[in-house]
């Protein structure tokens, strides 16, 4: 039956094997465009970082003394600065997230990590949902060090009507 179904999946696609358990991708390489601070492009493949959340690039946040700011387009920045010194960036798949985009470990030229970066340098926050392992410790920080996003106070992203709510930044609980 085995045999069958791998010498016909061709003509019925519902058979492959790929479908049901989902394929897995090789590593990607290449210059990035930055889309937001936890994503970018290569070669057209979306990629997210595995383990970090950074705001949304419309996204604003209220910094220590109540001032309002656009912390995602600073994460961006950020980002793409970050990227710019060292190219090309090489991404290792780790999963699919629900959104069906590459969930991957990225590091520059240099071997320096991404998500790292962006959780030492204030720029995203720690572990969501989508990470596979717990946090390294190397992204770790006590939390009277913290500094940046995951130290203020932030919007979610919306549209800007009345009635967006202003939430105090959350916290991985392996920090």
């Amino acid at each position: 039956m085995t045999q069958f179904v791998l010498q016909h999946s061709e003509q019925a696609p519902y058979l492959n094997v790929s479908h049901w358990i989902g394929s897995t991708p090789g590593p990607i390489a290449g210059v990035a465009s930055v889309i937001d601070g936890d994503t970018i492009e290569i070669h057209g493949q979306r990629i997210r970082f595995n383990g970090i959340d950074a705001p949304e690039t419309r996204q604003y946040c209220d910094d220590a003394k109540g001032f309002e700011y656009p912390c995602g387009r600073r994460s961006a920045e950020a980002l793409d600065s970050f990227l710019s010194a060292s190219k090309p960036v090489q991404c290792t798949f780790v999963s699919w997230d629900r959104y069906g985009r590459y969930v991957g470990d990225c590091q520059r030229a240099d071997g320096a990590s991404v998500a790292s970066w962006m959780v030492e340098h204030g720029q995203a926050l720690d572990g969501p949902a989508i990470a596979t392992e717990p946090t390294p410790r190397s992204r770790r920080k006590p939390r009277r060090q913290r500094s940046g996003y995951g130290s203020e106070r932030f919007r979610r992203p919306g549209n800007g009507a009345p009635g967006t709510r202003t939430i105090r930044g959350r916290r991985s609980a392996n920090l």
